[in-house]
């Protein structure tokens, strides 16, 4: 993307951040599992490793190019 210019190496960090918070949260440990299941609100909490990190890193986009 020619148009983040200098913003670009910044941006690229950010994902590689974003990458693993977003793969981290996604795969919960089995006592994150047992509390999903325990108490059905938490659900809300769970996260898809693809729709989450498509959608945050096309927020970081946006924001580097606002």
């Amino acid at each position: 993307m020619p148009e983040l210019g200098e913003r670009s190496e910044q941006l690229a960090a950010s994902v590689i951040m974003v990458i693993g918070a977003v793969w981290t949260h996604a795969r919960p440990s089995a006592a994150m599992l047992a509390a999903y299941a325990a108490d059905p609100t938490l659900a809300a909490m769970k996260m898809d490793f693809a729709p989450a990190l498509r959608a945050l890193v096309t927020t970081l986009i946006a924001g580097t190019l606002a």
